[in-house]
């Protein structure tokens, strides 16, 4: 059982370097089943905190809990249902994918019935039997994952797992992803610096960056924070100007027309009609809307918060 809501939750979690912290004050909230999409863009402290997750560096301050269970009493007890993709896997090329999942199993100690479970989960049953070095980098991805999922994990962490892959490659990880928690009840934290790719994965989504979180939340609120704006494109700015300023409307301008923040379509609807009726020729009417990569981009740029 759980302590609280979240399968893993750290508080204050701080890394620090040389006098620099490069992870500050992290509080990370995962619940369970979940897919948790950790962005960041490169060197933004992602790594080190996963470093931290999974035992291989100590933290400078902070705790961190993972299935109720404090990380520092419970160390070893906590990582025997953790499996893990950091970095750049390590293979034996000259032995055949079923046997270097063998050497890991020998390890867990689980039945070697489940080397074949995991290689169907990530479909390489029909190259078991070829050597590693013959593998493109998409299957020994696919690989890696398997061989995080032999001891029966309840979370996952892969971090930036489709780095490098082509787009058939990045599809192929991106579908095993989505798969775990919904048939496996496997809660997943994956990291990347591509908000492309995380959005099409993650339920839930923290953003961090100098080794500080600047946002946490669901895709959805994310997506909420997209500023959308019409454009008007009309025979004469000033006049238009003047309706919108008008209505008490917020209004910027551009080579394109005359911009505003969203309103209802009714809203809309009775602003053309005025500009109408005042010999206003309305030549195009264009949603405009900040996608979520320029919002980002830009968070990511600035360093502020959501």
């Amino acid at each position: 059982m759980l302590k609280g809501n979240y399968l893993l939750e750290t508080k204050n979690l701080t890394k620090t370097y040389k006098g620099v912290n490069v992870v500050e004050n992290l509080n990370l909230k995962i619940k369970e089943g979940e897919i948790y999409g950790f962005l960041g863009p490169n060197g933004a402290g992602k790594t080190t905190t996963i470093r931290m997750l999974l035992g291989l560096i100590t933290p400078s301050k902070g705790d961190i809990e993972i299935f109720g269970k404090d990380f520092k009493d419970n160390r070893l007890d906590i990582l025997s249902a953790v499996g893990s993709l950091v970095e750049s896997p390590s293979y034996y090329p000259h032995l055949s994918g079923e046997n270097n999942l063998e050497t890991i199993r020998k390890i867990l100690n689980v039945p070697k019935q489940k080397i074949h479970e995991v290689l169907d989960l990530v479909r390489l049953t029909k190259v078991a039997d070829r050597k590693v070095s013959e593998y493109s980098l998409g299957m020994k991805q696919r690989l890696a994952i398997a061989a995080s999922l032999l001891g029966n994990p309840r979370l996952i962490i892969l971090d930036e797992p489709t780095n490098g892959l082509d787009p058939a490659g990045i599809i192929e990880i991106r579908d095993l992803i989505t798969k775990l928690p919904k048939e496996h009840g496997i809660t997943v934290i994956i990291s990347s610096h591509l908000l492309s790719e995380i959005e099409q994965v993650a339920s839930q989504v923290g953003i961090i960056t100098k080794g500080n979180m600047i946002f946490q939340d669901s895709i959805e609120v994310l997506r909420e924070k997209a500023n959308r704006r019409i454009l008007f494109n009309t025979s004469d700015f000033n006049k238009t100007s003047k309706i919108l300023t008008n209505e008490g409307i917020e209004i910027s301008e551009n080579s394109q027309g005359i911009l505003m923040n969203i309103q209802t379509n009714n809203k809309i609807g009775s602003l053309v009609r005025k500009m109408i009726n005042s010999d206003i020729d309305v030549y195009r009417i264009v949603e405009e809307k900040t996608s979520l990569e320029d919002i980002f981009l830009e968070l990511t740029k600035g360093g502020e918060t959501l």
